[in-house]
């Protein structure tokens, strides 16, 4: 027979709770913003604030001038905030510190549309280095993991 073992804790992560944590308070101060993209992968969460003023956009395009905007926990591409910047937003960068920090992919490791994730996508075009070791296998496997799916 199997174990069911239950965690001690359970929650978000330290950057996902801290970007909820930005929305909310960002919404109680101005009434309603928006999340370029979903502000974090959890379909319930993201319906809560929807319900409590976030509206939800696609691209940069949509937001209209003045309007706060929060980048999502796993981050954006740097051009996307110049985008946002030519729209007249107002930017609230909730990116996780950590996946800001941690992921030193480059572009050259991945080609053109090799990878969908918008998380990805995102630092691989923030950073110019190169990952290495671990990250970098890790990163690959991953990839062929989307590539099949």
């Amino acid at each position: 027979m199997r174990e069911i073992r239950l965690a001690e804790s359970a929650g978000f992560c330290f950057g996902v709770q801290r970007s909820v944590e930005m929305a909310e308070k960002l919404m109680a101060e101005q009434g309603s913003c928006c999340s370029l993209g979903e502000l974090i992968h959890n379909e319930d969460v993201v319906e809560r604030l929807k319900a409590q003023g976030l509206r939800v956009i696609a691209s940069p395009e949509e937001a209209a001038e003045g309007e706060h905007v929060i980048i999502r926990a796993h981050g954006v591409a740097e051009g996307v905030y110049d985008r946002l910047a030519q729209r007249g937003a107002v930017v609230t960068d909730a990116s996780c510190p950590k996946v800001k920090r941690y992921t030193p992919l480059s572009a050259a490791q991945v080609p053109r549309g090799g990878s969908s994730s918008s998380s990805v996508c995102a630092n691989i075009r923030r950073s110019r280095a190169y990952a290495a070791g671990v990250a970098s296998t890790l990163f690959l496997k991953i990839r062929r993991n989307w590539r099949a799916g």
